[in-house]
């Protein structure tokens, strides 16, 4: 009986060993995500900076996010994510909106300058829209603006070039491109600038449409919904 006793506590022992060691750390998503970007993006060097979603237990294990810094892009809150779909799991990331931002505000800036003469373009990136590890890393801005990538523009003119009134026909030609690319998710919200003051002081952070008091002073031509 006693040995049958032991036995029986042995194995339970055992058993809550291994069951320990199968399961999910908090630790095992987070490492792996920063594995997918150091092998996707070698290129860069990473630094974990804090867990957007993810706890503890299954969902932990099922669904997480962290964000990190990029040396590349040390102002950019880079998003990497893993789900389980069925039976696998699925990355994806927001790098590649980074890495293509400065081809894509000279794409559009030139596209822009067709109809409203002298401008200047910023993109804002939505954190949000990650694309997965099947988008390819050598991508055209052809390919980021019709994956629907959630993002938008802020165009600025410069005074003189152009009257309101004439902006705004020109709006409707500059939204007709959109359609006719099929950028999807790809909004724009068009400004002309009174004056030249105001003008050479334009930045990159007002790519946050509507972050910025200062744009209640500018004349305001027209929007491209990227809800669409």
């Amino acid at each position: 009986m006693k040995h049958n006793c032991r036995r029986i506590i042995g194995l339970c022992i055992a058993a809550l060993l291994l069951c320990t060691g199968c399961a999910p750390s908090a630790e095992e998503p987070q490492k792996a995500l920063m594995r997918y970007m150091e092998n996707r993006y070698p290129e860069d060097n990473f630094t974990w900076w804090y867990n957007a979603l993810g706890g503890e237990g299954e969902n932990t294990y099922q669904t997480f996010e962290i964000i990190m810094h990029s040396e590349k892009y040390p102002d950019a809150a880079i998003h990497a994510a893993r789900w389980k779909k069925d039976g696998e799991f699925i990355y994806a990331d927001n790098y590649m909106a980074y890495y293509l931002q400065d081809d894509v505000e000279a794409f559009m800036q030139q596209m822009a300058e067709k109809y409203f003469g002298e401008c200047k373009v910023y993109e804002h990136i939505s954190n949000g829209k990650l694309v997965g590890s099947n988008f390819p890393t050598d991508a055209t801005v052809e390919d980021y603006l019709k994956s629907k990538p959630s993002c938008s523009f802020a165009v600025f003119i410069s005074p003189g070039h152009i009257t309101l009134d004439e902006a705004k026909r020109k709006m409707e030609q500059f939204e007709a491109e959109f359609e006719d690319r099929q950028y999807d998710k790809v909004g724009a919200g068009v400004y002309i600038i009174p004056n030249a003051e105001d003008y050479a002081k334009a930045e990159p952070s007002y790519g946050q449409i509507g972050s910025k008091k200062d744009l209640k002073s500018f004349d305001f031509v027209g929007g491209i919904s990227s809800l669409d």
